[in-house]
């Protein structure tokens, strides 16, 4: 009784043609494993980028190093709406209009972290300031709004607001 291969299998003794065909597929396999590997690893990376990037707002205009002043109030005057660009805010201390100030309004949506929008505001009238951020989705966002004045220190107001569907 023999416990060797059977000769219908076909194989018999590795030739060194087979050895380099064999030597071959491992090699190429190994080096499909390390590009997979290296892809990956990129990918990872790249997400990991992304979340950073992405978790703070595209905020250059806005200077965010800023106190509170509770005596500094702002109101949007314009409805809030997804995909509508122009937006006015009305900025006042003390019940009095605030002009010549330099304003920035950031908004982070609330049930998406890293959904944010932002931008620098033009002064349009006394105490009114026009900014150009375009909201993507509709619901609740928490904004931020910074007003500089010369000769002042920043302030920064935290302002709830509700951006309607289109």
């Amino acid at each position: 009784m023999s416990f060797g291969r059977p000769a219908w299998c076909g194989v018999g003794a590795p030739t060194v043609g087979t050895v380099s065909t064999l030597v071959a597929a491992v090699k190429s396999g190994l080096w499909g494993i390390w590009r997979l590997g290296l892809v990956s690893v990129l990918a990872v990376a790249g997400f990991a980028i992304a979340v950073v990037s992405f978790r703070d707002v595209p905020a250059s205009e806005c200077l965010m190093e800023a106190g509170l002043d509770p005596a500094v109030t702002v109101d949007f005057l314009t409805p809030l709406r997804v995909d509508t660009v122009g937006h006015t805010v009305r900025v006042a201390r003390d019940g009095s209009p605030v002009v010549g100030a330099q304003v920035c309004v950031r908004a982070d949506r609330r049930a998406m972290p890293g959904l944010g929008v932002s931008g620098a505001a033009t002064e349009t009238g006394p105490g009114e300031y026009s900014v150009s951020v375009r909201f993507e989705r509709a619901g609740a966002w928490d904004a931020t709004v910074v007003v500089a004045r010369a000769g002042q220190a920043p302030v920064r107001v935290p302002v709830r607001i509700e951006v309607g569907g289109p």
